[in-house]
């Protein structure tokens, strides 16, 4: 079965490398996507830290400022609140704190005041994200070891001829990279890519973002089961109307843990 699996992949390679993505590799990115596209929902199951770091740049490349900060995800009063703890390092100060805890007072006194409708529609903001596995190709490498987890490794390019649906999604046609998805539960694990040339969007007039633009995440799955995004590194030289923005940010959750309001399934409980 081992060798049967070997040559398979290997088929798929020579494939890969006479013509574009073979249907079984793009189906893969696409699963992958999806449990992707799940987190938002699944991780509303869970109390966790966030770390977050910003850095900006001068014009040739030297910092020239940093901020952090610390969020804390808890349950108040049967709710779901963020509340701000650090920043640069240091607890925040108390007048700013008090501040904080009135607000979410607020918060709680009026959560049960009516409310519109809301729609759970994916906003457009993140519809072009979803021609990630049609919008490029894949090249199979093999397989690596991410934590005790056998992982699929597959570079990515533009896919020759392919004609992106949204404004957005033009940045795959000056995108490259390389992605892990993990072998048992097609879940994307970790995704470096880079952009190797300038994309104008909107003409030039909503924003560019310039050639060395650099994204990455990470994943891990809990011992719930679910799959969670572990840390994000975003790097961009960006022109927004008249305003260029050249910063590092870096995203890092820590600490994941069940609600207690929430409990796993019986099921998902015994995985």
């Amino acid at each position: 079965m081992k060798r049967l699996h070997t040559v398979r992949l290997a088929l798929l390679l020579a494939a890969s490398l006479q013509a574009e993505t073979p249907a079984e590799i793009r189906a893969t990115v696409k699963t992958s996507l999806s449990g992707l596209n799940k987190e938002d929902e699944v991780r509303g199951g869970y109390l966790f830290r966030v770390y977050s770091e910003r850095k900006e740049f001068d014009a040739g490349g030297k910092e020239i400022s940093k901020s952090t900060s610390v969020f804390h995800r808890e349950i108040r009063d049967g709710m779901i609140i963020g509340r701000l703890v650090e920043r640069d390092g240091k607890p925040i100060p108390k007048a700013e704190a008090d501040q904080q805890e009135e607000r979410i007072r607020k918060v709680l006194a009026e959560r049960d005041a009516p409310k519109p409708a809301a729609s759970r529609k994916r906003g457009g903001d993140q519809e072009w994200i979803q021609e990630f596995p049609e919008a490029l190709d894949y090249k199979p490498l093999g397989e690596e070891t991410i934590r005790g987890r056998a992982a699929l490794v597959f570079d990515f390019f533009p896919r020759e001829g392919y004609r992106p649906s949204s404004m957005k999604a033009r940045i795959f046609e000056k995108m490259r990279g390389r992605m892990w998805i993990d072998k048992a539960d097609s879940e994307m694990v970790k995704t470096d890519a880079e952009m190797f040339d300038t994309v104008s969007i909107g003409f030039g007039l909503f924003a560019k973002i310039a050639k060395g633009t650099q994204f990455s995440l990470g994943r891990q799955k809990t011992d719930s089961g679910d799959w969670l995004m572990e840390w994000t590194r975003f790097r961009f030289d960006a022109r927004f109307l008249f305003k260029t923005l050249r910063q590092e940010q870096y995203t890092r959750f820590e600490d994941y843990r069940r609600r207690p309001d929430k409990p796993l399934p019986a099921k998902a409980a015994s995985r």
